[in-house]
């Protein structure tokens, strides 16, 4: 499975992200990356333990992980919209190893995200959109986003559909 970036688990501490993954069975040094099946069960043992009546966890983690990134160095590439859509396949890279993104800019009609090759997971996804709710956002301007193609039903890719408000 291709692996995340280990700065997935920065913000929760390194002990608490090894001991949830080693209590699933997986195995991994503060230095290595993590695939994608550890960052998941991650993701649904921190959702039990902290949100297991919110249908919108995994968005709010996403979004929270994306508005943090606006404190560090690579805000300088996310910092409005038109950017982050020039420098999405960088944003991608730095976050995953898999995957290939293309940005489709229909006039008028906000920005769409395709994602071809990537292993699609209902928690991952639910991630990406508030991922891109973060990224997209722009100081007092929220993004709306919606997900109107999926691989997980039967779509060749993942399509992401922003709208700044």
């Amino acid at each position: 499975m291709a692996p995340a970036k280990a700065d997935d688990r920065s913000d929760h501490g390194f002990r608490t992200w090894h001991l949830l993954l080693e209590h699933r069975g997986f195995h991994a040094t503060q230095w290595s990356w993590l695939p994608l099946d550890g960052l998941i069960a991650y993701m649904e043992q921190a959702k039990q333990i902290y949100g297991a009546d919110d249908p919108d966890f995994f968005r709010k983690i996403g979004r929270y992980g994306a508005l943090g990134y606006r404190s560090r160095p690579i805000a300088m590439i996310a910092s409005d919209p038109a950017s982050a859509s020039e420098y999405a396949g960088t944003l991608w890279r730095l976050l995953f190893d898999s995957g290939d993104v293309e940005v489709v800019q229909p006039a008028g009609a906000g920005t769409r995200i395709r994602i071809r090759g990537f292993p699609a997971h209902a928690a991952l996804c639910q991630r990406i959109l508030g991922s891109l709710e973060g990224i997209y956002a722009a100081a007092q301007r929220p993004a709306r986003v919606d997900k109107p193609a999926c691989v997980l039903a039967g779509q060749p890719y993942c399509e992401f559909r922003i709208v700044t408000v």
